[in-house]
Order: C-alpha cells, then sequence, then structure tokens
C-alpha cells in the first residue's frame, strides 16, 4: 500500500512540461480526446437533427391523410369542364380580400369532377374567413382575361352567388368556423 501512496505522490509531483515524454503522451492524449468528444457532439447533434425532421415529416403525413380533422366540405357547382384545377384563396378580412392578400392558398385538381360538381375537404381553424375561387383552366393561377378586360376564367365566393362586375364585399361570402364542429361551403361558379 505505500509503494501506492509514494508512486501516486510521485505522479502528482511530477512537472509534466518539463518532462518530454509525459507532455507528449500528455498532448497527444488530450488532443485525441478532445476530438472524440467534438465528433461525438456533432454525431449526436446530427442525430438530434435527423430525429426532429423524421418526426415533422411524420407528423405531416398523418395530419394530411386524418381525413377526421378536415372540417370543411367546399362543394363546387357548375364548373364548366374538368380542364385545368380549382384554385381558392381563403381570407380572414375585407382590407386582405380587396388587395390580393389571402390567408392561405389551395390548389384541387379536377380529376374528381363529375357533370360540373366537385367536392374537397381541407380543415381551417375556428374563425371568421371567405373563399374566393378561380376556376384555373390555363393552370397559371391567375384569372386570365379577354382583350376588353373581361374574365375568361370562371370565379366563384363562398355561399354568395356574385352577380355584379366588381370585386363583392367581404361580409358578403363570410363565414364562421366554430370550434369542434363541420362547415359546408357551396361555390357556384359564374363564367361571363
Amino acid at each position: 500500500m505505500r509503494t501506492n501512496n509514494k508512486l501516486s505522490k510521485k505522479l502528482q509531483n511530477t512537472n509534466y512540461e518539463e518532462n518530454p515524454i509525459f507532455s507528449t503522451i500528455f498532448q497527444t492524449f488530450f488532443r485525441q480526446s478532445s476530438f472524440y468528444i467534438i465528433q461525438k457532439t456533432r454525431f449526436s447533434c446530427m442525430i438530434k437533427k435527423l430525429i426532429s425532421i423524421f418526426l415533422i415529416f411524420v407528423q405531416f403525413v398523418f395530419q394530411s391523410f386524418n381525413s377526421k380533422d378536415d372540417n370543411i366540405e367546399l362543394v363546387v357547382l357548375d364548373s364548366r369542364s374538368t380542364k385545368g384545377q380549382i384554385a381558392i384563396g381563403i381570407y380572414k378580412d375585407d382590407y386582405g380580400f380587396q388587395n390580393s392578400k389571402s390567408f392561405l392558398n389551395k390548389r384541387f385538381p379536377k380529376t374528381e369532377m363529375k357533370n360540373g360538381k366537385l367536392t374537397v375537404k381541407f380543415s381551417l381553424e375556428p374563425g371568421i374567413y371567405g373563399i374566393a375561387l378561380l376556376d384555373d383552366e390555363s393552370m397559371d393561377a391567375k384569372m386570365d382575361y379577354n382583350f376588353i378586360g373581361i374574365p375568361k376564367e370562371g370565379f366563384g365566393f363562398s355561399n354568395y352567388y356574385h352577380t355584379g362586375l366588381t370585386k363583392p364585399h367581404f361580409d358578403k361570402f363570410k363565414f364562421e368556423v366554430k370550434p369542434n364542429s363541420q362547415k359546408k361551403i357551396e361555390i357556384k361558379v359564374r363564367y361571363l
């Protein structure tokens, strides 16, 4: 036991900087262990990021296919063809609508359309909304006009058939989504 105590005291009292062998061994060990710790930390950070990305992806896929969360049923009526897509802009107020600043945009293919009728489902949080629809036959997500400025594609608004030539006021086509409830919206497409 005494030999071990003497040896440990001798090692404690040794000045490693003066002894080149100990200094080299110590520096090599320190560098290698530091490199290992840094690499291990980088690897664990990378694993954590990959796991986070995977979980976000799984959540997105799960929400996309979970149809019971779809609280809005949109029924599009009187579309003249199956060419193109249905594009909608969802607005929260008149300022956003008049300035074409939608809260949310969605596009739906017309592949499931039958006799001018298409039904789609999606989800909205509780609140006040208005939907403006474009029958986007040209697939460019914007209204096409003829040479005198008359729309060439169909348009419509949530639960409101607009007969005027100017934009309607938001109050004409707004609706409320209440918590834990389903909402059916009908839009009849108008062509000029």
